[in-house]
């Protein structure tokens, strides 16, 4: 079979095959840009059917391999709950503490913006298990259909829908298939950031054709989400692989996507009297973060903490 008779070329096309998918199935709708709320409800139901089909790669190569010590297939996918509640809030400790100076920022500046979102999705859980629990069933569907109303798309898009289903197709389905093709650890979390970057590329067609972004000006912006893209999935490549699930990645995901990148040039200007303050208490969250990085990320940590979980 050609997953054992040529493994780490399986391995790169299975990942390309799995971008190619995910990347394809958003342009099978067409004519619209791409906050448009029938854009985003097309492209919801095209990452479902992309998730539905990326892993195959992976169960083709999980069934042929021979070797005895192969784990579980939906273990290897990282869909598993050990290690519950610490394996998501450790990580997200760790990422929060990055982000110290613009969390700062922003409670001071607009605190209502920061949490309107977690409100939203808790008030959202909140009363879908009430519905269910007491068996009403047409205020469960109602609920449910709630992340469909146009208000609500950007920050379901945003916060759930791409968090769940990159985290999914890019970690959960790219990092088992490449080191149970034989790849090392450091190109199971090297490799696969470079599909999901590039899979961030075709935002230049939006920019282009909708925005009206002169080429000149939207390449950059094009290339830049490119690099922070690729390195926050090498950070998520090594929580996926040493947390063993992927409640981790998703959960660090949604927090970065609700922070979005630091705007510190703003941070300074909207500063007050004291503009340093964000700046300096910025510095003293990475500082931190690398302090916390190694004992955090530790995969010795997450199997005490699944052992005991």
């Amino acid at each position: 079979m050609f997953a054992l008779q040529h493994p780490l070329l399986y391995g790169l096309l299975g990942c390309a095959f799995a971008t190619s998918l995910y990347v394809g199935l958003l342009y099978i709708w067409r004519g619209l840009p791409r906050d448009h709320p029938l854009t985003i409800k097309k492209r919801m139901l095209s990452v479902l059917l992309a998730c539905v089909a990326a892993w195959l790669p992976l169960y083709w190569a999980y069934h042929a391999s021979t070797s005895s010590q192969v784990k579980p297939l939906t273990q290897l996918l990282g869909l598993t709950l050990r290690g519950m509640p610490l394996v998501a809030l450790l990580p997200l400790a760790l990422t929060m503490t990055f982000f110290a100076g613009p969390l700062l920022y922003d409670f001071l500046h607009d605190p209502t913006a920061l949490l309107e979102a977690p409100i939203t999705l808790l008030a959202y859980s909140r009363d879908l298990t009430t519905a269910l629990l007491g068996l009403k069933l047409q205020r469960a569907m109602d609920v449910a259909a709630s992340p469909f109303a146009d208000r609500h798309l950007l920050l379901w898009r945003n916060l759930v829908v791409a968090p769940l289903s990159e985290e999914f197709v890019f970690r959960g389905c790219m990092v088992p298939l490449l080191l149970l093709q034989g790849s090392s650890k450091a190109a199971a979390i090297l490799l696969p950031p470079l599909f999901f970057g590039a899979a961030h590329l075709h935002h230049l067609h939006d920019l282009l054709t909708y925005q009206r972004v002169a080429p000149r000006t939207a390449l950059p912006m094009v290339l830049f989400q490119f690099t922070y893209t690729t390195v926050f999935g090498w950070y998520e490549c090594l929580l996926f692989i040493n947390t063993g699930s992927l409640v981790a990645p998703v959960v660090v995901h949604m927090f970065c996507n609700l922070m979005g990148v630091p705007h510190f040039g703003r941070m300074m200007q909207q500063g007050g009297s004291r503009p340093w303050v964000p700046l300096l208490v910025t510095g003293l969250g990475v500082a931190g973060f690398a302090a916390l990085f190694k004992p955090l990320t530790s995969p010795l940590l997450y199997t005490v903490v699944a052992a005991v979980s």
